[in-house]
């Protein structure tokens, strides 16, 4: 068993901890999250995991990061996304053959990397000599990642990506730390606050999609993982607290979807239902105009869908995170537009997805 490394830190009084997790290389929503709560070099940053992959630009996020720590008060646990260096470790046949499909099949740092230094990712490359490459020009970078933390312990909070098993910190292992999904939904408590990111919020409520961060008292426990990247109605949040030791937990938020403000009011519906990963296979019924009527495979349950939100793959049809639910909204509320179809707009406020009936006023950049 690999052990977690833990990084015992003393919070000094009078400072905000901003508490920012899976960023997934989308440099400009966590530059926006900065400068909408303030950030200063009066603040204390954790970033709890997950920096990397996913998202446009990781390899930019993560010297954003670097540079951010060394004029700033920042710290920084690893997440499963920025474990990464191994990849260029392990040279037999089989290793090289699973990065190269890796890099093939999506935008990563590996291959942002390759692209500053004018390598093509292609299935000819020699992914032997690219490792090489990598790991010569970009010593920094890797360096700072492989000195990162699994645990970030203080007095009054546990920092971890994913998970711990146990307040026994020094016994932890360490992929546990990394990747320990649906932890949020476990019989498991803390007598200090265990604060992670790692698995969306969103998936926890089987009724409603909500990305907003979860606290739970009672158990001490928080989730912050906005969806950030991974979903279509993802955020980027961010758990503010007021001090070392307090417990006067706030939260924020970004996203990059278009926003618009309500013209008139409606109110909520009285039921809900919603479609989740991993049961989000679904089965088309009929098509009309921008919508489609679909049937999820496990449940049964059916509803109109916006026909942008449907992706097949592998002869199957899938959703991101969809509901049925129809959103309280006040006229003058600004709102997230995830998607407009002809009978009306799919849409987020304060992290909580669902439809909109009503007119729409789009807001512009400049506004």
């Amino acid at each position: 068993m690999q052990k977690a490394a833990v990084k015992q830190v003393s919070f000094p009084k009078g400072k905000r901890i901003i508490v920012i997790s899976d960023i997934h290389g989308h440099l400009q929503n966590f530059q926006n999250l900065l400068k909408k709560v303030g950030y200063s070099k009066e603040d204390i940053l954790v970033i709890d995991g997950d920096v990397l992959e996913k998202g446009p630009q990781s390899l930019a996020t993560l010297r954003y990061v670097m540079q951010l720590a060394k004029e700033y008060t920042v710290y920084q646990v690893l997440g499963n996304n920025d474990w990464l260096w191994d990849e260029l470790e392990m040279e037999d046949k089989q290793a090289n053959e699973d990065l190269l499909d890796y890099m093939l099949s999506r935008n990563s740092i590996f291959n942002e990397m390759c692209m500053e230094l004018g390598i093509k990712v292609s299935e000819q490359m020699d992914v032997t000599a690219m490792k090489r490459q990598l790991k010569a020009a970009f010593q920094a970078e890797w360096d700072y990642l492989r000195e990162l933390p699994d645990i970030l312990e203080s007095e009054h909070y546990i920092f971890v990506h994913a998970g711990i098993e146990s307040e026994d910190l020094q016994q932890q292992e360490k992929i546990k730390c990394v990747k320990n999904d649906w932890f949020f939904s476990r019989e498991i408590s803390f007598s200090r606050w265990c604060i992670v990111g790692h698995f969306p919020t969103c998936l926890y409520d089987k009724e409603k999609i909500d990305c907003a961060v979860l606290i739970d008292r009672k158990r001490k426990l928080i989730s912050i993982d906005g969806g950030c990247v991974v979903k279509n109605s993802g955020q980027l949040n961010a758990l503010i607290i007021p001090e070392d030791g307090s417990e006067e937990f706030a939260w924020d938020c970004v996203d990059d979807l278009p926003k618009a403000v309500a013209v008139q009011a409606q109110s909520a519906s009285e039921q809900a239902h919603s479609i989740h990963w991993p049961d989000n296979v679904v089965q088309v019924i009929k098509q009309e105009g921008d919508l489609s009527l679909c049937r999820e495979e496990n449940s049964g349950i059916e509803m109109w869908i916006p026909s942008s939100l449907l992706v097949e793959w592998r002869g199957k049809m899938y959703t991101d995170e969809t509901t049925d639910y129809q959103l309280e909204i006040d006229a003058g509320d600004e709102v997230s537009v995830v998607a407009r179809t002809s009978r009306g707009a799919l849409v987020k406020r304060n992290g909580l997805l669902g439809w909109y009936f009503g007119t729409l006023e789009d807001i512009t950049e400049n506004k």
